[in-house]
């Protein structure tokens, strides 16, 4: 799914700019969907979704897309910058558009992206194949409406991208370790019967003996 953020603004000052604009966004999102083997079989205002047989195709596709808009030269005073959430699961083919909840979640990750960069779920990432989802660099833990329990979030990271991946209203996340924590077993067990019985327990030690990952 992808979104142009402050559209609005843009067609409310500079409609005829506007209209440019969005005329060659929606040949670069074409170009760019179909040049990996995806239909776009929706558009959302400003925005789009599109259906890929792989997550390869999409980080790719997407990848093109967002420098693509990056690289354009814009009509004054207009800047077209999309915001990208990749996601998998099952969705329910129905007159040629896609519907269920795996669509509605993937509205809710799209809406905590930042202009300009592309973010995938966990299911995504788990989904993909080794090599590409080498590339993806962990954002964390985060809690997204409407979707139950917690979500893994990562980001693509592409050479026209810039700033936080994520908007405010995100939170921060928890960070999340490419690595297992090794040898920390008895103190994972006693943590966990301790957060189990107290609502506030605290960690303490010298540092650089691993209390925040523990933690984690």
């Amino acid at each position: 799914m992808a979104d142009i953020p402050g559209s609005s603004r843009f067609w409310n000052r500079e409609q005829v700019a506007m209209s440019v604009a969005l005329a060659r966004h929606d040949e670069i999102s074409a170009r760019s969907v179909g040049g990996h083997g995806g239909e776009l079989f929706k558009h959302t205002g400003d925005g789009f979704l599109a259906h890929f047989d792989t997550v390869a195709a999409a980080m790719a596709a997407m990848a093109d897309y967002v420098t693509a808009l990056h690289d354009e030269s814009w009509p004054e005073p207009i800047e077209i910058q999309s915001r990208v959430g990749i996601h998998w699961g099952v969705a329910e083919a129905r007159d040629g558009d896609w519907f269920g909840s795996t669509i509605n979640h993937l509205a809710r990750v799209a809406d905590l992206v930042e202009p300009g960069h592309v973010v995938l779920t966990d299911p995504a990432k788990q989904a993909c194949e080794a090599l590409p989802a080498r590339l993806l660099e962990p954002l964390g833990m985060f809690s997204v409406r409407d979707v139950p329990g917690s979500l893994m979030l990562h980001t693509l990271p592409i050479e026209a991208s810039y700033g936080p991946a994520l908007t405010g209203a995100a939170g921060r996340g928890l960070p999340r370790s490419s690595t297992d924590l090794i040898g920390r077993g008895d103190d994972t067990a006693a943590l966990l019967a301790r957060v189990s019985e107290h609502p506030l327990t605290t960690i303490v030690g010298f540092g650089g003996t691993g209390k925040t990952r523990l933690a984690i």
